[in-house]
């Protein structure tokens, strides 16, 4: 799942938050790991949600 957010600070700066969350999945870590390079030059925060967890 990806969204974009955005939040405006001080009127002028508008600031943009790209997050890739994914279930805490071995497999789709493995996925991810293979472009995490990539997605760290983008500035893209990634997320790992456990199961059952609040």
């Amino acid at each position: 799942m990806r969204f974009q957010q955005q939040f405006n600070l001080l009127d002028s700066l508008t600031t943009s938050f790209l997050i890739l969350g994914n279930p805490n999945i071995h497999v789709k870590r493995e996925r991810v790991s293979k472009i995490e390079v990539p997605l760290d030059k983008l500035g893209v925060i990634k997320c790992w949600v456990e199961e059952n967890e609040v």
